[in-house]
């Protein structure tokens, strides 16, 4: 008789029910991801959206793959942020800008690599040279990491005026800048996952 449960199949099972069975490529990560943003986003016909969020997850998708192979988007803040930039308003061309705004895109983005980094940290999947770009990745911005930012003293100035999903690109630019100098000596994804637990 085995003793404890080997923990492959544990983490094989938690990535299971946490993100789904889809093992064909990281969609079940944009999927995920998709579903923490969705609330948010403007009514549209189900057969319109789905069609756009399908096309959105492919572009992410492909763009992620760029991140994968092509090294310089990882080997430095300014190539990682453009980027992310770029990817941003791929997933805003492809929505609509009328219906996604930059903070809708910029969580889309910032928790499928959350996931992504959650996971291979863990050995659930293998994220190859994703995991280059941790580094630099930039701090998911929502309500959660809104409060827990002015509770921990960052200077509520400096956080977003109105709500984080309606946030323009030059106010998350510089939001994300104000972060890397205030938490000068972490890393903005690390940063995330602490306040995130609440600590």
């Amino acid at each position: 008789m085995a003793g404890f449960l080997d923990p492959t199949i544990g983490s094989d099972y938690l990535g299971v029910l946490i993100f789904g069975s889809d093992r064909s490529s990281y969609r079940r990560y944009t999927t995920r991801a998709y579903l923490d943003l969705a609330r948010t986003l403007r009514t549209m016909s189900k057969s319109s959206r789905d069609e756009r969020v399908e096309e959105c997850k492919n572009r992410l998708l492909h763009q992620i793959s760029r991140l994968e192979s092509e090294r310089e988007h990882s080997d430095s803040q300014d190539n990682f942020d453009m980027w992310h930039r770029e990817t941003c308003l791929n997933l805003i061309d492809e929505f609509g800008a009328s219906e996604m705004h930059y903070g809708q895109a910029q969580k889309w983005v910032n928790m499928t690599l959350k996931y992504l980094f959650a996971v291979g940290s863990v050995g659930i999947e293998d994220i190859g040279n994703i995991s280059r770009a941790y580094s630099w990745a930039h701090m998911p911005i929502d309500r959660i990491i809104v409060n827990q930012l002015r509770k921990v003293g960052f200077p509520h100035g400096l956080l977003p005026k109105g709500s984080w999903s309606k946030m323009n690109q030059q106010d998350y630019s510089e939001l994300q800048l104000n972060l890397r100098e205030y938490f000068a000596d972490e890393c903005l994804m690390a940063v995330e996952f602490r306040l995130w637990k609440g600590l």
